[in-house]
């Protein structure tokens, strides 16, 4: 039973992410949404859009990860009792964000398809997600893995 419990941790902390991120997005294209006319299938409009974006637009997406991440990483561990289910989920999400990158970079339309690695982006935009990364699933690990000493 403690198998499935782990398995059930992991799945419930990857959905939590998951609500996490697509929410950040949903509100990250409601703040700063493709001037009208943009055509979003058009990889030169959207690299266009893309290259006008504030710093506060990357920001917003670095907030959303790690509230996602260290959400989803405390929610497993707690589940599952153990700060490795936290570790797993941190690093599937992190496999999944990465596989996304390379092939989904959403902007007004689901459906849409281009290498994420085309788009402008600030140079400290990576570095900064990873060490966010990193730290939000060490951090919401730990602390949903806690114990409580005493009972009172």
């Amino acid at each position: 039973m403690k198998i499935v419990r782990y398995i059930g941790a992991v799945l419930a902390g990857v959905i939590v992410a998951s609500f996490f991120m697509f929410g950040e997005e949903a509100i990250r294209q409601t703040v700063y949404p493709p001037p009208s006319g943009t055509n979003t299938q058009d990889v030169a409009q959207m690299k266009a859009f893309v290259a006008t974006l504030p710093a506060s637009s990357f920001m917003l997406a670095l907030t959303g990860q790690l509230i996602g991440v260290f959400a989803a990483t405390w929610l497993a561990a707690r589940l599952a009792r153990r700060a490795n289910a936290g570790y797993i989920t941190g690093f599937i999400c992190l496999c999944a964000l990465a596989a996304l990158s390379v092939a989904w970079f959403r902007v007004g339309d689901p459906r849409r398809i281009v290498n994420a690695f085309m788009m402008p982006k600030p140079d400290w935009f990576s570095e900064a997600g990873l060490v966010i990364w990193i730290a939000a699933t060490w951090v919401g690990a730990r602390v949903g893995a806690e114990r409580k000493l005493s009972n009172s």
